[in-house]
């Protein structure tokens, strides 16, 4: 069970992991600066709290922010958390990468994986814990697993329906596929909320995942649920600045 709900924070950590070209484009404007904080929990049992913050500079550098930790049984049995940074710029509506951290501190042990972007080159690269690095390219609009989830929120808001993303995965990229399913009505904190419903297209891990997001909140999600291996993670929105 120990093993189980720790699968639900890490597969939280990597979501919360447009039938043409993939999307690179970034419209000015589009996302707004925002706070959020969601519950987390593996097969209904709550397991986490996640925390984001998207902040914006005066000269259009991003930078999004996730802090999940364990509550309940996890985190007396062992305190575990997972930290993801992601840093772009928005340069005449197309996104460029800067660099993002992944930090994982269970109890004493501290594991970070790095990216850096290299525009000039088209490339990233990704330093591990151990020293081993990988390179690939990465061409403006490459995205990491953090970003895409903004780049997602500004297609939607520019009325894309099928979505493509190109996402850094250590020497390679890996093409994250959304289709909109479905135009719903969903109880959330925030009342009753219209949103779209997205399905990623299965992964070859056979990773399912549904998102919702509302249009209200600039297509913030407001719910992310991931099944794998019969385990069903869900990521439920608790609160947001963009609440009105």
């Amino acid at each position: 069970m120990i093993a189980k709900i720790r699968l639900g924070l890490r597969t939280c950590g990597a979501l919360v992991s447009i039938a043409a070209s993939i999307y690179s484009s970034f419209a000015a404007g589009q996302v707004q600066p925002f706070t959020a904080t969601y519950t987390v929990s593996l097969n209904g049992i709550s397991v986490g709290r996640m925390f984001r913050q998207l902040d914006v500079s005066a000269d259009r550098e991003f930078t999004f922010t996730s802090t999940t930790k364990a509550t309940g049984l996890v985190a007396v049995v062992r305190k575990e958390s997972i930290v993801e940074r992601s840093r772009w710029r928005e340069d005449q509506g197309v996104a460029t990468g800067v660099d993002y951290l992944h930090q994982r501190t269970r109890g004493k042990q501290v594991r970070e994986r790095a990216i850096q972007f290299d525009p000039t080159n088209a490339t990233a690269v990704t330093r591990y814990q151990n020293g081993a690095t990988a390179q690939t390219a990465a061409p403006p609009g490459t995205a990491d697993r953090l970003s895409y989830q903004a780049y997602l929120m500004d297609a939607l808001a520019a009325g894309a329906t099928s979505l493509q993303f190109e996402v850094v995965d250590g020497a390679t990229t890996k093409l994250y596929e959304f289709d909109v399913i479905a135009t719903e009505t969903l109880s959330t904190a925030a009342g009753d909320l219209d949103v779209l419903r997205l399905e990623r297209r299965v992964s070859t891990d056979g990773k399912r995942t549904t998102i919702w997001c509302a249009s209200a909140l600039g297509y913030l999600p407001v719910r992310v649920d991931s099944t794998e291996e019969g385990d069903t993670t869900s990521v439920v929105l608790v609160k947001t600045s963009l609440m009105q």
